[in-house]
């Protein structure tokens, strides 16, 4: 009988333990091996623009400037961290609008040339990063007129008869826009903005007839090294709790591995108020970081009285 008495005080004892080490290595994403490594990505915005109204700057021709960046924002594949907002003399706020982050920079007077910048550390999410989606969004108006509607209830007519589920509706619905010149529907429906964020656009307010939430959404490819890394456009559909995304193309569920969302919706990347067009670069450079390093990285902001309180924090 004792033999049993301290089999199980040393599984009651052993059992906390263990429950504490699955949860770091699963859901904070700490490495069995100490020397494991990960990648973690530095991103850059660089933002130009002319803020003067005559061709030399002087205190007679400053204005008042506002500037608009969106931030980078994919909850549920990476983390953004360390981030890092440049402006000589601008004041800042950063906003959450629609779904989007946006950092906000003003100042009263400028003239002349005007550079901002925006970095963070992009790292890849873990299971204790990721988020649900609590209020299903809305669904958009796809404000079709009558010509337009009926083109677009026969494309969604066309897809449904095709389709088993969302994701296959979807599918079916991005293959038929992207066969412009097969099909009268489309052709009228697209006219002459025959582009890639126009058609994703359209399949967005094409499932809003069938009360599917849907949005397009821009973000880049994260790469090795890239001094000025082109925006990609893809399909986020909202069904079973959560937004999904999709290929621009075929349609399926599923966008490349390392694609990073950066902002939803009709807006432009950056927005200048008192300034000329902006020149936009944005960069992307790879790091090789210890997976440890990475890890309390992440849990001392997500989880940090569990780092405060562990071996980790002694001297």
């Amino acid at each position: 009988m004792k033999i049993r008495y301290l089999f199980l005080l040393c599984f009651f004892l052993a059992l906390p333990g263990a429950v504490l080490f699955a949860y770091k290595v699963v859901a904070l994403g700490f490495p069995i091996n100490p020397d494991t490594m990960t990648e973690v990505w530095n991103i850059e915005a660089r933002i130009s623009f002319d803020a003067s109204e005559g061709p030399v700057p002087s205190e007679m021709n400053k204005r008042p400037v506002k500037v608009t960046l969106h931030l980078p924002r994919d909850p549920f594949r990476f983390k953004i961290m360390d981030e890092h907002f440049i402006a000589h003399k601008y004041g800042l706020t950063v906003i959450e609008k629609e779904g989007n982050r946006e950092a906000v920079w003003a100042i009263r007077r400028a003239s002349g040339r005007q550079n901002i910048y925006y970095k963070a550390i992009v790292r890849n999410a873990t299971v204790a990063d990721f988020t649900k989606d609590e209020v299903e969004p809305k669904v958009i108006d796809p404000n079709f007129d009558a010509a337009y509607l009926t083109a677009a209830e026969e494309i969604l007519t066309e897809a449904r008869e095709k389709s088993a589920d969302v994701n296959t509706l979807v599918s079916e619905i991005v293959k038929l826009l992207n066969l412009s010149t097969h099909n009268h529907n489309v052709s009228l429906l697209l006219g002459r903005k025959n582009s890639l964020v126009h058609r994703l656009d359209m399949a967005a307010r094409i499932l809003a007839l069938e009360g599917i939430p849907a949005q397009v959404v821009h973000g880049i490819r994260l790469g090795d090294m890239k001094k000025d890394a082109k925006i990609r456009h893809w399909l986020e559909v909202y069904h079973a709790g959560r937004w999904y995304p999709h290929d621009p193309v075929i349609g399926g569920p599923g966008v490349p591995e390392k694609y990073l969302a950066w902002w939803k919706g009709p807006e432009k990347l950056v927005s200048v108020e008192g300034g000329g067009k902006p020149d936009v670069t944005l960069s992307v450079s790879l790091n090789q970081e210890r997976a440890i390093e990475n890890a309390l990285a992440r849990s001392s902001i997500s989880q940090p009285k569990l780092i405060k309180y562990s071996l980790f924090s002694l001297p």
